[in-house]
């Protein structure tokens, strides 16, 4: 697998790179979701920067959100943030996460990192 988790405080940083596929991403996007930890996150960054490959689909994401529901149950608290400049990812997630009125984690994208982490400073603390 090609990602790295990384806990911070408040938060979990995914770097993902190479090829990554869908399989692999909702793999790790539900150990987030499982784990112990999960309960103080208030956000998770995807950083897809470094991914040179992916077999996404459209399929995947509204499975990605129905996990995001079933954890949102009991943890509303949590927003994640997409992080790529490619257009073809950045079209999936917004066609069908951000724009979509589905009852999911508050989902929006960025170009970087740190446009990301200033994004999540932003906003009002969730409860």
């Amino acid at each position: 697998m090609n990602i790295e988790m990384t806990w911070e405080n408040g938060g979990v940083l995914k770097r993902m790179s190479g090829a990554l596929s869908e399989e692999e991403f909702l793999l790790s996007s539900a150990q987030v979701l499982a784990d112990p930890r999960f309960e103080d996150v208030r956000f998770v960054i995807n950083d897809l920067l470094q991914v040179t490959g992916n077999d996404f689909s459209r399929g995947m994401l509204p499975y990605l959100a129905a996990i995001q529901y079933g954890s949102k149950a009991t943890h509303s608290r949590c927003r994640v943030i997409f992080v790529s400049r490619d257009e073809t990812i950045l079209a999936l997630i917004n066609d069908t996460l951000v724009t979509r009125d589905m009852d999911h984690f508050e989902v929006c994208t960025a170009s970087s990192v740190e446009a990301a982490r200033d994004w999540i400073k932003k906003q009002p603390v969730l409860h």
